[in-house]
């Protein structure tokens, strides 16, 4: 199953814990969103990470963090099976 998260701020914990879980048997990506910043990725995460160009999103270009624009988000919605805001 494809997951797509969008984060929004930093998720506590549990969610966390939820992301690593779900990453073990499915395909996930992460989108960072306005106020989410590249610390906020859980270690070993077997998935993409992403964030929009032009959200207020603090990613140093240096992290390896792809960005994409709006259509892209849109296309990954679509493209996946279950899409999750936190």
């Amino acid at each position: 199953m494809k997951i797509l998260y969008l984060l929004r701020k930093t998720p506590d914990s549990l969610i966390k814990e939820m992301i690593i879980k779900q990453g073990q048997e499915n395909d996930i990506t992460l989108v960072l969103i306005q106020e989410a910043r590249a610390g906020s990725v859980p270690d070993g995460l077997p998935g993409r990470v992403l964030a929009i160009e032009d959200s207020e999103c603090s990613v140093a270009e240096g992290m390896g963090i792809k960005t994409i624009g709006f259509q892209d988000l849109l296309m990954l919605i679509f493209n996946n099976d279950r899409v999750l805001c936190i």
